[in-house]
């Protein structure tokens, strides 16, 4: 459990009682998800290809992690009250591939005109972040221009 300021923080957030592990435990003793991917890799290819044109692609690997979760499951006691149950979920690795390809243009005394088109996630692929289907921004185009004199 984390908040972005104190005000957010709720008496009954601290008090809520939860199923980890089959036992009933507060939330705030739950061990904290440790969210570091154990490691990751990105391999990047840069090539010129004349008339000003550049391509550069970045491929990237995360390792998957596991995290303590939510499930969106209840236990419900004898005295019929319900609990949420927390557990350990394994979430995957991903590779993505990001695109840049750049045209760059001098105009003599004035400068240099760049222009660029991006392609972040370029497959489009589901990255999970977590038990509710949760994703990762899918694809993003950007484009841009710079003018440096």
């Amino acid at each position: 459990m984390t908040n972005e300021n104190y005000s957010d923080l709720d008496v009954e957030d601290i008090d809520e009682i939860v199923v980890y592990q089959g036992q009933q435990k507060f939330l705030s003793d739950i061990p904290r998800s440790d969210y570091n991917r154990e490691w990751s890799a990105n391999l990047v290819y840069h090539v010129t290809l004349g008339y000003g044109f550049a391509f550069t692609n970045i491929t990237e690997y995360r390792s998957g992690y596991t995290a303590i979760l939510d499930t969106k499951e209840n236990f419900t006691s004898e005295e019929g009250e319900r609990f949420d149950i927390y557990a350990d979920v394994s979430l995957p690795s991903a590779t993505t591939f990001d695109w840049k390809l750049t045209w760059e243009y001098e105009l003599a005394a004035a400068g240099t005109l760049m222009l660029s088109a991006e392609v972040y996630n370029v497959f489009n692929r589901k990255l999970y972040t977590g038990i509710d289907a949760e994703y990762e921004m899918g694809r993003q185009l950007w484009v841009g221009m710079d003018f440096t004199f």
